[in-house]
């Protein structure tokens, strides 16, 4: 019997964030990112290795790893800038629709057809004959 086992690194987004890079010094977006290193069993994860945070730099593609003791308040940093100041108030109240009375129903026998404006072929051809004339 094969027994196929091996590793798998997942990227989980944590956000996105605006500072200055450490390797090319230009100010730009760096994601925030946690890799999860899995153990897998017939391409099955299982169970987590390792698990790290890095920040990647838009500009230049450089990662650096926060340490431990950095990552909460770089994720409190991450949490504040994504909602800053949100208070969470009740739903409002919806009142009920006023009840609206039904259209009265017009029966096919008393409408009226509309009549057509279009005047008689002999007169368009007619006048359309005259203005060639006068030219």
């Amino acid at each position: 019997m094969i027994i196929v086992w091996g590793f798998r690194t997942y990227l989980h987004l944590l956000g996105i964030t605006t500072m200055v890079c450490r390797q090319c010094g230009n100010p730009a977006a760096h994601r925030v990112e946690k890799l999860v290193r899995k153990f897998t069993l017939f391409w099955i994860p299982l169970f987590p290795i390792r698990q790290r945070t890095v920040i990647t730099c838009a500009f230049c593609g450089v990662q650096h790893q926060v340490p431990k003791e950095e990552q909460p308040a770089l994720l409190e940093a991450l949490q504040a800038a994504v909602a800053p100041n949100v208070a969470v108030s009740p739903q409002p109240q919806v009142s009920p629709q006023p009840q609206v009375s039904p259209q009265p129903q017009v029966s096919p026998q008393s409408q009226v057809a509309p009549q057509s404006q279009v005047a008689p072929q002999s007169q368009v051809t007619r006048s359309a004959e005259a203005e060639r004339a006068g030219r």
